[in-house]
């Protein structure tokens, strides 16, 4: 097995496991949220039964386990948020075939103002010895 391979079975690993994390957290906010009925089985005649009165107890311990859970799938989203960071770097800096083509387009470019720049630069060179032919001509006149 090469070490891409091995590499990408952590990083699918570690994925697994953080996005486990998440859902975990949200299933935890869920049952804490969904009120329970008072007996085991709810009657035929009434399709809503009244919820369990909680207790401090009760509301403590799940407000406990909220906090947990909160906190958790923080923990989670960052992984994962790190993961997608080192993943795009990775991808950034592997990509030897969009770097060369991203150096190669922008070499091209240079080397394209460049031709342009220098050829401006020729021209107005030109143009300069022109004058000062045309003012060495005339000074010459006048002096001798």
């Amino acid at each position: 097995m090469s070490s891409t391979t091995i590499s990408s079975n952590k990083q699918n690993d570690y994925l697994n496991h953080h996005l486990n994390g998440l859902i975990n957290g949200f299933q935890a906010i869920l049952d804490a949220a969904t009120p329970q009925a008072n007996g085991p089985t709810p009657s035929n005649d009434d399709d809503n039964p009244d919820p369990i009165p909680k207790d401090k107890y009760r509301l403590a311990q799940e407000q406990q386990l909220l906090n947990n859970a909160a906190a958790n799938m923080v923990r989670s989203a960052q992984s994962l948020l790190t993961l997608t960071s080192d993943l795009k770097q990775s991808l950034l800096l592997s990509d030897f075939q969009t770097l060369n083509e991203t150096i190669r387009s922008r070499s091209l470019t240079l080397r394209y103002h460049e031709e342009k720049n220098m050829n401006v630069l020729f021209e107005f060179r030109r143009e300069l010895d022109d004058v000062i032919g045309d003012m060495e001509g005339a000074l010459g006149g006048v002096s001798a």
